[in-house]
């Protein structure tokens, strides 16, 4: 008889115990908010940068401290930068409980960034947290636990690590986005256990929670939609459990309205602006700004959906400057656009079916398009073309419609479901951290942007200023050349894009003067005060450039050319001190000594009235103390020098 082959019994895998389950469940909590953490603890050593100025450095309010925050809430979010209610863009901006945060810090630990880095990174860390802890509790309402956890973990982790959120995070004004949507989702947390639960408790937290979140930013308003559709979708609840909730969200929306309403003095809702740093959508018709109409911004509109899901998908190239014309004006004849329009179409038409069959991934996109629609240009103007930050809270829907799919990949090919989780965090870890970098300062985060937005009128405009500094600052007169070559480059590129910017004429003008084109400078600072009457600045650096003039002319002995500076220079400022030593200077070279002494004690008398340090008139003494030695003056060239070393002296 032929021995029968043993076959081997299969033997299941143990079940993993309820204590085990609640260990990994620690440690997908943990870990998470560990890595959004250690994401940014390069950030902490940054300045401030790029608009923290508005809502920290500059901003009088957040100066003042605790004391600033009765202003902070009774008028617009820029009114304590400019000292006046100015309506920049389209509606007006009330988002005063982040500028809170701020006066806070200002009050406690001096207005120190780093503290403030921290501040952001630790939120950022909160975040992530709740918005795991939210997704957990709706999904293990509709799928099994292990699914639930697996989605809700795939989810935040792709959310946490993503680079397109170093704007949100690494740069401190950044925080209204994130406080934003830490509020907006623990709204959602404690809604829907108040409801599931039935526990007034959670339901008063969650209109707090949703109240706090409107006062960082007005992109939480769509979440009076969302929450009831999650509860609905979800939870599966009955729509008259869902009347309660749904009229506390919309009252405490009606309250965040009143309180905007009165601090912006109405709905806020003026007239378009026609500057193009503020309103990308306008054009040059003649010597005139003028509106686009509908039809043609809805093209470039479109673009820039389209151009949202490929930073996504493929966060390379990254920009904190989409201002005109970085993103060029396109037309329905580019391709770019059709496709775009298309991908969002067919996204909608995919989300309302899978969520009439109450699936998870519809409830993704839907959330995306919801939340994306107040920022997309389409409903409300947001006062640039696109910003990488607009998408921090859509960016979330997505993720749920990825970690949907995956965990589907996980049943069938769990290896290839998790190394594709892993090639996600290595890869968005690394361009993270490293585009941290960039957000270091103005001059980091400029010069590094300048190389993708080399077609951002404002861009170009910032790295120009940069360099103005820099050459201002350099004592090396070859380097401050090539520095000052520099500006007018990037001033240039930016009139080219647009014409009107009085800044970049200003700024073209520096470097100009640095380079001894002064007829061409002065030229670029009347350009300036023709786009902006009054321009101090413009007015002061003409002045400035008109005594370097003369001064680089007069040790020339071109004397006829360096007068002829110096009395322009006058003609606009008949007490400027400078001008009139120099005047004196020159009519000295001319033997003129009865003008020049005149032009001399005038300059003393302008600088004494002015308050100026003796030390500050050491120059002028010394111009005396020469044209009374080469009068043969002996006497009073004697007791000028004697002034003149005095106030070198500091006595």
């Amino acid at each position: 008889m032929a021995k029968k082959q043993s076959q081997k019994k299969r033997v299941a895998p143990p079940k993993p115990t309820p204590k085990k389950k609640a260990t990994w469940l620690k440690m997908w909590r943990f870990g998470l908010s560990l890595i959004a953490l250690l994401l940014y603890v390069n950030t902490i050593g940054h300045e401030y940068a790029l608009d923290d100025a508005i809502v920290i450095t500059q901003n009088d309010f957040v100066q003042q401290g605790i004391a600033g925050l009765p202003d902070l809430f009774s008028g617009d979010t820029f009114l304590g930068f400019f000292g006046e209610q100015k309506n920049l863009v389209a509606g007006g901006r009330y988002r005063p409980l982040t500028l809170a945060t701020f006066a806070i810090e200002q009050s406690i630990f001096g207005g120190d960034p780093h503290i403030s880095h921290a501040i952001n990174a630790l939120l950022y860390a909160l975040c992530v947290w709740i918005i795991f802890e939210t997704l957990l509790l709706l999904l293990s309402k509709k799928v099994k636990r292990e699914s639930a956890i697996f989605i809700a973990g795939a989810a935040t982790l792709l959310f946490a690590i993503h680079p397109l959120h170093t704007e949100a995070v690494a740069n401190i004004k950044g925080r209204d986005e994130i406080m934003t949507m830490l509020f907006a989702m623990t709204t959602l947390y404690s809604v829907a256990r108040s409801v599931w639960e039935n526990k007034l408790f959670w339901l008063i937290g969650g209109a707090v929670a949703f109240i706090a979140a409107l006062f960082c930013k007005e992109n939480a308003a769509p979440f009076v939609v969302l929450i009831p559709l999650a509860l609905w979708l979800f939870g599966k609840t009955e729509l008259k459990k869902l009347i309660l909730p749904t009229g506390i969200l919309f009252g405490g929306f009606l309250i965040y309205f009143a309180a905007r309403t009165a601090a912006l003095g109405g709905l806020g809702f003026g007239d378009p602006s026609l500057n193009l740093m503020n309103n990308p959508f306008v054009k040059l018709v003649g010597n005139q700004w003028e509106l686009m109409t509908f039809l043609e911004r809805l093209p470039t509109i479109l673009y820039t959906w389209g151009k949202y899901i490929q930073l996504i998908i493929f966060p390379w190239e990254l920009t904190h400057d989409y201002y005109p014309r970085h993103v060029r004006i396109y037309s329905w004849g580019d391709w770019q656009v059709i496709v775009s329009l298309l991908v969002y179409l067919g996204g909608f038409g995919y989300a309302a079916w899978r969520i009439f069959n109450r699936k998870i991934d519809g409830y993704g996109i839907l959330f995306y398009l919801l939340t994306f629609s107040i920022v997309s240009n389409l409903v409300f103007a947001i006062g640039t073309t696109m910003g990488e930050r607009f998408v921090f809270m859509p960016l979330l829907g997505l993720c749920v419609f990825g970690a949907y799919w995956l965990e589907r990949l996980y049943r069938k090919l769990p290896w290839a479901a998790l190394g594709f989780l892993l090639i996600a965090l290595l890869a968005d870890s690394v361009h993270t951290i490293w585009r941290n970098t960039a957000w270091k300062n103005n001059k980091t985060l400029f010069l590094t942007d300048v190389k993708i937005s080399s077609n951002s009128a404002k861009l170009c405009n910032a790295v120009a200023g940069e360099y103005s500094q820099m050459a201002t600052a350099q004592t090396d007169l070859i380097e401050q050349k090539r520095l000052a070559d520099s500006i007018i480059v990037y001033a240039d590129r930016a009139i080219e894009v647009y014409p009107s910017y009085a800044n970049a004429w200003l700024l073209r003008g520096n470097g100009l003067t640095l380079t001894n084109r002064y007829e061409e400078a002065i030229q670029s600072y009347d350009q300036a005060l023709v786009y902006k009457n009054n321009f101090q600045d413009a007015i002061n650096n003409k002045i400035f450039a008109m005594r370097e003039a003369g001064q680089y002319y007069g040790q020339r002995n071109e004397i006829q050319k360096a007068e002829n500076y110096l009395q322009n220079a006058l003609a606009l400022r008949s007490n400027d001190i400078e001008s009139m030593r120099m005047m004196g200077i020159v009519k000295s070279m001319q033997q003129d000594y009865a003008t020049a002494f005149t032009y001399f004690n005038n300059a003393l008398a302008a600088s004494r009235a002015a308050g100026e340090s003796e030390s500050a008139r050491s120059s002028l003494y010394d111009n005396m103390a020469t044209a009374y030695a080469a009068t043969g003056q002996a006497q009073q060239a004697a007791e000028y020098q004697r002034l003149a070393q005095a106030a070198k002296n500091g006595q």
